[in-house]
């Protein structure tokens, strides 16, 4: 796919209509927004979003074709601010380096938190 510019919008790998390997998605102005590994089967495997300026933004594995393990989110210098582990996309605990909270057992579906 191509923006109205000219500039490629996205690439990647295709087998029988399934997205596999690397894939890529660019802004108009031709920066990388993101980044996925699929498998063979085209299940998700691994995930990196960029800041506009090309320093990683966050970075995460999917087990199941859902988030798992430690997911690194980091500001517009590429240094890392905060990360959160996931299990079946239920966030099992986390911090956040810029107000040193350390969260744990965390899940989305109960909503509880303790600090």
């Amino acid at each position: 796919e191509y923006y109205e510019n000219g500039l490629l919008m996205s690439e990647g790998y295709y087998k029988n209509d399934v997205r596999v390997g690397k894939h890529f998605n660019y802004d108009e102005k031709g920066n990388i927004t993101d980044e996925w590994i699929f498998s063979k089967t085209g299940e998700r495997l691994s995930f990196k979003r960029y800041h506009q300026n090309g320093n990683l933004a966050e970075d995460g594995n999917y087990k199941d074709d859902t988030r798992s393990g430690i997911w690194n989110y980091y500001d517009e210098n590429g240094e890392l601010h905060s990360s959160e582990e996931y299990k079946y996309e239920d966030i099992l605990g986390g911090y956040d380096l810029d107000q040193v909270i350390r969260i744990t057992n965390y899940s989305r579906k109960n909503q509880n938190a303790s600090m």
